[in-house]
C-alpha cells in the first residue's frame, strides 16, 4: 500500500504508537503527582484524571481513523508483562529492523531506568500494573469506571 490519505488530501507517511494504560492506574499516578510535584489546583480529583484519560483515548481513536494501520495501540500492562515480545511487535509496526539482542538491551535499559530513577530521588512510581488497587478507594474506582464507561473494556480492562 502507498501512504494513506488524511484530511484535506494530506499523505500520512509516518507511523506511531498509542500507549494506553489502565485509567485507574493513570488516575492514581496523577493524584500522586498532584500531591508531590504537579501544579494542579487543590480541587483536582480522580474524576478530572478520568476525564483527561478519556479525552486522550478519544483523540487516539480519531487519529486511528486517519492513520489506520499506521497507528499501533500498545497497552502499558502488556509491555510490563512481556517487554520483549511487545517491543518486537512495536518495532515491526514501526517498520524498524532490529535484532533480538537489541530488543533485549532495550528491556534491560528500561529496567535500569526504573531502578536508578527511584534511587536518584526523582519522581518515579513503581510502575506496578495493579498498584491502583491499594492506592484508590472503592469510591474513587467507581467514579473512574463511571467516567470512562465502555472504553475500559474496549482496551481489555475489566471492571473492579
Amino acid at each position: 500500500h502507498g501512504p494513506r490519505t488524511g484530511p484535506a488530501g494530506s499523505r500520512l507517511r509516518g507511523r506511531a504508537v498509542h500507549l494506553v494504560r489502565d485509567p485507574r492506574a493513570v488516575a492514581a499516578s496523577m493524584m500522586d503527582a498532584v500531591r508531590s510535584w504537579a501544579r494542579a489546583g487543590p480541587d483536582f480529583s480522580v474524576r478530572d484524571a478520568a476525564f483527561l484519560w478519556t479525552r486522550a483515548v478519544d483523540e487516539a481513536d480519531r487519529a486511528k481513523r486517519w492513520w489506520g494501520d499506521h497507528l499501533t495501540t500498545l497497552r502499558y500492562e502488556d509491555l510490563r508483562l512481556d517487554p520483549k515480545s511487545q517491543l518486537k511487535r512495536v518495532a515491526t509496526a514501526l517498520a524498524i529492523v532490529t535484532s533480538a539482542r537489541t530488543v533485549l538491551h532495550a528491556v534491560e535499559e528500561e529496567t535500569l531506568i526504573w531502578r536508578d530513577g527511584a534511587q536518584a530521588g526523582r519522581f518515579v512510581r513503581r510502575g506496578l500494573i495493579d498498584g491502583w488497587r491499594t492506592e484508590l478507594t472503592t469510591e474513587e474506582v467507581l467514579v473512574i469506571e463511571d467516567v470512562v464507561g465502555d472504553r475500559l473494556t474496549r482496551f481489555g480492562y475489566s471492571r473492579s
